[in-house]
């Protein structure tokens, strides 16, 4: 059986299920790769909630081998990546359960890796050691397209934008901007720096002094074993502790170096507190932490709808949580603090006018997508091009003169399935 780790740059009409699996799912081709082919295929509910569950204790025995040497000037590095490292760990167990699965089910006698990362490599050798088959790798297809190179621009969570306009629209208030995260338009971002100051971004010698640290924790750390891991008659601890140090590796030297800087500013500069968007995430840990450390007051707003079980709880750390409603808040277990309700963030305090839609045999709907729910396990990836398929069907049985507006969720960095789509459906557009 031939394994790929994507069937972006591949024709999915040529993938026939038993002779190719990929492990992920380029989203445009959600509804023409064919059952079976796609490792999550293989997967049924029962035991998504299993390897949902199994993340957390997977970090846990990896930070009980790492954490002495991944603690560098106090701070436990990989506490701060628990987040990414629960994300790529369930993601890790996915794609092992569902390839054994799939052995299973046809048969496989060999498993022959085409462009296989690092991830794909690890899973496919515990699962052909516990079936008992060989693994054979290969370059990639001439034809396998790979993510363009390019920046990656950070800017200040967007429920918090609404915040910022009070307070800059208040002349008592003092709002200053982070570097690494600035507001949305150059103009708030100078109003911001010129109210209230700016917290800089690490120098030459902040990224040298941390790149050496790094280094020599990321020497002690490889040479630690990894804790064993066994679900489901597989054994992924050399996996699971491997996936924790490409974490390591991407991100030790950076968070060392940011860690640095705003441990200086925080004890030079007059802050009476800290808002960021959540603290279970790296950068909401690493700046509440070293806020609190100096005895700044902390205030982390929720994400939004927590609609699915979180094994990893957000918004423990934070001295004060805003919400926008308890009906739909993170599973908050640190109820001994202030935790206050905010409502939906919001421009103004009122709403604006409704506009009567105006009379047209051709009405404009927007059709919104919702991406899977990564490090979460309990969706399968195919989802937003079935909803999309599933409301524009909807939409066109009704109303088949309708304009039809794709909407991707802020989260998709690309757009595949909206470009396939609208392909599909003249007049449709996004």
């Amino acid at each position: 059986m031939r394994v790929y780790a994507t069937s972006r740059g591949l024709d999915p009409g040529r993938l026939t299920p038993g002779h190719d699996l990929v492990m992920d799912i380029d989203p445009a081709h959600g509804l023409d790769l064919a059952e079976g082919v796609l490792a999550d295929d293989h997967l049924d509910q029962a035991i998504r909630w299993e390897f949902h569950g199994a993340g957390l204790p997977a970090v846990i025995g990896c930070r009980e081998a790492l954490d002495a040497s991944l603690t560098v000037n106090g701070l436990c590095l990989p506490w701060l990546w628990e987040l990414p490292a629960e994300r790529a760990l369930i993601t890790m167990i996915g794609h092992a359960h569902a390839l054994r699965r799939a052995v299973e089910r046809f048969d496989a006698d060999v498993l022959v890796l085409a462009g296989a990362d690092a991830r794909l490599r690890r899973v496919a050798a515990a699962v052909a050691s516990s079936a008992g088959i060989d693994v054979v790798q290969q370059p990639a297809k001439a034809n396998a397209s790979r993510a363009p190179a390019g920046s990656v621009v950070f800017v200040s969570y967007w429920p918090l934008m609404p915040l910022l306009d009070r307070m800059l629209a208040d002349p008592g208030r003092r709002p200053a901007v982070l570097m690494s995260r600035l507001p949305t338009g150059p103009r708030n971002t100078v109003r911001t720096a010129l109210r209230g100051g700016w917290l800089g971004t690490p120098g030459p010698a902040d990224r040298r002094h941390a790149a050496r640290s790094a280094t020599r924790a990321l020497a002690a750390a490889g040479r630690v074993a990894p804790a064993p891991l066994e679900l489901c008659a597989l054994e992924l601890g050399a996996a699971a502790h491997a996936e924790i140090l490409d974490i390591a590796r991407a991100r030790a030297a950076s968070d060392l170096a940011t860690a640095a800087t705003l441990r200086r500013a925080f004890r030079r500069a007059l802050i009476s507190s800290v808002m960021s968007a959540c603290d279970a995430d790296p950068d909401g840990r690493l700046i509440t932490s070293l806020a609190q450390a100096a005895g700044i007051r902390t205030l982390a707003l929720a994400h939004g709808a927590y609609l699915l079980p979180q094994t990893l709880v957000d918004l423990d750390l934070c001295d004060e949580p805003p919400l926008w409603s308890e009906a739909v808040a993170p599973p908050i277990t640190n109820l001994e603090r202030p935790i206050h309700v905010v409502g939906y963030p919001a421009p103004t305090p009122t709403a604006p006018p409704i506009r009567p839609a105006p009379a047209s045999d051709r009405p404009r709907v927007l059709v919104l997508a919702q991406p899977a729910p990564y490090g979460v396990g309990l969706a399968g990836p195919r989802i937003a091009m079935r909803q999309y398929a599933a409301a524009v069907g909807g939409v066109l049985a009704h109303r088949p003169h309708a304009r039809i507006v794709l909407r991707p969720h802020p989260s998709a960095a690309r757009r595949e399935a909206e470009l396939e789509l609208a392909a599909r459906l003249p007049g449709a557009t996004f």
